[in-house]
């Protein structure tokens, strides 16, 4: 008998791999290129400059923290000249997340941007220690799945790897998630509410969770993520009081009619139909959007009540929850797939060994293959990862749903 193809070795050797292959040809690029142009074309640090320049603005000049004139003209500052969408990379967030970077402006923004690089690397670090302590089932915790090796396969994701060069949050926010999980698991409600209140600067990767919790009246961790949220909100009003939110609800309505999936890169099912009709036609998907919304709320709202009253595959329906986004918001992008990683782990407390082994080397693979596509198409393929995930968490969510009954029918 011939020894498995994926063994042990194996299993620890390629992801390192892959690891120093994709991490050399990201070094090769900011090192070779000119500036904060990159070799092969990429802007490094091409996110943090819009984070940086809204703190910048928080902090000189928030009333014009969303008039794009303005936002254009910082850039130029800290660029000499930009070249980023016709001059500039838009401030999306909401008023509060400016106030959170502001104090990073303080400082020069390459300075800036290194203290934010090395703190994603220890974000994506601890992430991957939480996620492996706390939600991998036992029969993950092998040799072949250490806290190190754990560490490599989450830093050598491509959607992480992008994050952190563009300089962005995604780090930050598989961290919080991934230890709100766990506060969740380990009945420690309010802590799980105040994670998931610090993810408040992505409003819509908690709202599938909150209606879970909704369901399950967990009023305890309800209660911590808004008082958490409310505390950081408040920051903003107590300093400027209601007109940075006002702005920002004026301008907010407006990245509804971004051309959403022109970049190959979105990751909603919005944007994967979005890809096939003409840019017309996108402000009307609106309605569709809104369809998607109830559809899945109504889903994820009657799987929570299930789960709830027999007590059975609640992790599957968390994992649902997680997985909202994907199937509602008009808008994420490729290093949102972040989230995907702690899906799959409770994915796996129900399903067979070899099964989650080849779905995380498609959904690793696929995550840094299918750009390669999707970009030139301009598509949303990428959308089609979470959409396979979720089919997966469905699918095996109604074998223990069927179980279930089975097991009553015979009592």
């Amino acid at each position: 008998m011939t020894a498995p193809f994926l063994n042990n070795r194996r299993l620890r050797d390629y992801p390192r791999l892959i690891a120093i292959a994709v991490w050399g040809v990201m070094v090769a690029n900011a090192i070779l290129g000119q500036g904060w142009y990159g070799k092969f074309g990429r802007i490094t640090s091409f996110d943090f400059l819009s984070l940086y320049s809204g703190g910048y603005l928080y902090r000189t000049d928030v009333a014009h923290l969303y008039d794009v004139s303005t936002i254009a003209e910082t850039e130029e500052v800290f660029f000499q000249p930009s070249t980023l969408h016709g001059g500039v990379n838009i401030f999306s967030y909401p008023p509060y997340v400016a106030m959170l970077y502001s104090p990073l402006t303080m400082l020069p923004y390459g300075w800036a941007f290194a203290i934010w690089l090395v703190l994603s690397l220890v974000f994506a670090s601890g992430a991957a220690l939480v996620m492996q302590r706390g939600l991998a089932p036992a029969y993950l915790k092998t040799a072949a799945l250490s806290p190190v090796q754990v560490a490599v396969l989450t830093l050598s994701f491509f959607p992480m790897l992008e994050g952190i060069f563009l300089g962005q949050n995604n780090s930050l926010t598989l961290l919080l998630m991934a230890a709100g999980l766990v506060f969740m698991i380990r009945q420690r409600p309010v802590w799980a509410g105040v994670m998931l209140g610090l993810l408040v600067y992505k409003p819509h990767y908690v709202i599938g969770l909150l209606l879970i919790w909704l369901v399950w009246k967990q009023w305890r961790a309800l209660a911590g993520f808004g008082l958490t949220a409310l505390v950081i909100a408040g920051g903003v009003l107590l300093t400027y009081g209601v007109s940075p939110y006002i702005d920002y609800l004026q301008y907010g309505g407006t990245l509804m009619y971004l051309p959403l999936g022109a970049s190959g890169m979105e990751t909603t099912l919005f944007a994967l139909v979005a890809s096939f009709l003409p840019e017309t036609a996108i402000p009307s998907l609106s309605i569709m959007n809104l369809g998607f919304i109830i559809l899945m709320a109504g889903l994820i709202g009657w799987l929570a009540y299930w789960s709830r009253k027999t007590g059975t595959a609640q992790d599957l329906v968390i994992g649902l929850g997680i997985l909202f986004p994907f199937f509602t918001a008009p808008h994420t992008l490729h290093y949102d797939l972040v989230l995907l990683i702690p899906v799959l782990l409770l994915w796996s407390r129900y399903e067979r060994s070899s099964t989650v082994l080849w779905a995380s080397i498609v959904i690793y693979l696929g995550a840094f293959l299918l750009p390669a596509i999707s970009r030139p198409l301009n598509v949303g393929l990428l959308a089609l990862l979470p959409l396979a995930l979720g089919t997966m968490l469905l699918h095996r969510f109604f074998i223990a749903r069927s179980k279930q009954r089975n097991l009553v029918s015979t009592i």
